[in-house]
């Protein structure tokens, strides 16, 4: 079972024609382009009514407060509209499921309520969602659901080299990451592109009659990081002209890089095992004043692809401390790793950067490249505040070289070959577009089988997610899956 986004469906029904191991592919969405279009069914049980005591009794309390807190959209309604449409949408998962059997399901990470629902629903029947995911090395990509390390092979010696010498370059930049011009030109431009879309979606929402379409409602708030707001541009005046000059006057061993995320961001959202470490600017605003009494300076900058779309409301907050500094958008995110001790991060990739080159690394626990030994791992918010003493008390790596080929080893245990960004534009008559799928078929038809056929961890009675190393431990080796398929 393939479940497509917008833009991405050709891409889709392309990967699931080359599955040499699929004997039926099925592809289903919320939009009308799919073989199985799942809407209908979720308003007709929505009108039914009891969608709230489904939800209630089919998953329980905390696991709906979880799905909740999770969602960008959810979180934003009133509980009784979101209750009633966890229980729709479960109801219309459950008849899908029921109807199709599938023995694998794929789509890109979990990143809203109805896949949220999806993968909690397939577990409970065993079966894998595989989700994809960008790989940090070019032309990488890897697969999860939330987060999870997955192991699906072990990469030689020389690639492992190729590897560590790519990622330690001083200009690397990941394919990801956007290299735009911040200017008051583009952030008009962007305005006025997002306001038309949320105009053009509020016309559709009823042309189509679908008024609780994630896409249409996300797009009428702001705070849900699907719109620009005029008042926005006032972010710019929080960069000093003169923070080099702080930042050079900051002794190295006291500087603490914040490199922003994207967000609303799955990476947070779903990755993150503690919920109380979801709300970005609470945990921001425990980080600058626990920091801050301890004589660090926090050094943020925002995400490059956040440009237009970060409120103002949070650099506000984070600017009542004394200990921040802003960085300006075009300051490079390379040149603070390398020049401050300390980085602080959730799961992202700056985390992961930073290790590279030695220095310190918050980051929380859904982190899939962690390695206990070299990372200061954040497990809840009660953790920040010991968090100063143990930036004091760490150590560089006394062998550099021996930790970034651990790190490199672990990351490309559960990273493939692949073009991630080849569904955008894809056409199946453009013989290029369909060159840069390749290797991401053979990847899927090398390593996709042995995932659907390991255990999949059941899921946590109070809503929660084991912790990665468990998952890890669940898994069976890519050997042992290949013995257990052939015997």
């Amino acid at each position: 079972m393939v479940y497509t986004f917008s833009s991405s469906t050709p891409w889709w029904r392309h990967l699931a024609a080359g599955l040499r191991f699929a004997t039926e592919t099925t592809v289903v969405s919320d939009l009308p382009e799919a073989d199985v279009y799942i809407i209908p069914a979720f308003y007709r049980h929505l009108h039914t009514g009891g969608c709230d005591d489904v939800a209630l009794r089919e998953l329980g309390p905390d696991v709906c407060n979880d799905v909740i807190a999770r969602c960008r959209l959810l979180r934003h309604l009133e509980r009784s509209q979101a209750m009633a449409m966890i229980g729709a949408m479960w109801q219309t998962i459950e008849e899908l499921l029921d109807r199709y059997q599938p023995e694998l399901f794929i789509c890109f990470l979990i990143d809203r309520y109805i896949l949220d629902l999806a993968e909690r629903a397939l577990a409970r029947r065993g079966v894998r969602y595989v989700g994809l995911a960008v790989g940090i090395p070019p032309d990488y990509v890897m697969f999860m659901a939330r987060g999870e390390h997955l192991p699906v092979r072990e990469p030689d010696e020389a690639e492992v080299d190729r590897i560590v010498a790519a990622l330690t370059r001083s200009d690397f930049r990941p394919t990801y990451v956007a290299t735009n011009r911040f200017t008051y030109r583009r952030f008009l431009r962007l305005w006025a592109k997002f306001t038309a879309r949320w105009l053009v979606f509020e016309f559709l929402m009823v042309w189509r009659r679908n008024p609780l379409d994630f896409r249409y409602v996300a797009t009428r708030w702001a705070r849900c990081g699907y719109r620009v707001r005029l008042r926005d541009w006032r972010v710019m005046s929080f960069f000093r002209p003169d923070w080099r000059t702080v930042f050079e006057q900051t002794p190295f061993e006291d500087r603490v890089f914040i490199g922003l995320s994207v967000n609303p961001e799955a990476a947070i959202e779903y990755w993150v095992r503690d919920r109380s470490l979801v709300d970005y600017a609470d945990v921001l605003d425990r980080v600058a004043a626990s920091f801050g009494r301890a004589g660090l300076r926090l050094f943020v900058k925002d995400h490059p692809s956040q440009f237009g779309f970060r409120q103002f409301e949070l650099f506000d907050r984070l600017a009542r401390h004394d200990c921040v500094t802003f960085v300006p958008y075009d300051v490079s995110g390379r040149e603070m790793i390398d020049k401050c001790h300390t980085t602080f991060t959730w799961t992202g990739t700056v985390g992961f950067e930073a290790a590279m080159i030695g220095r310190a690394v918050i980051a929380e626990e859904g982190a899939y490249y962690l390695i206990d030994d070299a990372f200061l791992v954040m497990r809840s918010l009660a953790d920040i505040d010991a968090m100063p003493a143990r930036i004091r008390a760490f150590r560089a790596p006394n062998d550099l070289q021996d930790l970034q080929r651990r790190l490199v080893r672990i990351l490309l245990r559960a990273t493939v070959p692949g073009s991630y960004m080849a569904f955008r534009d894809f056409h199946p008559d453009d013989a290029a577009a369909v060159a840069a799928t390749a290797s991401l078929v053979d990847s899927f038809n090398r390593y996709l089988p042995q995932l659907a056929t390991r255990r999949v961890p059941p899921a946590r009675a109070d809503g929660g997610f084991y912790d990665p190393r468990h998952l890890r431990s669940v898994d069976d080796p890519p050997a042992a899956a290949a013995d257990r398929r052939e015997a």
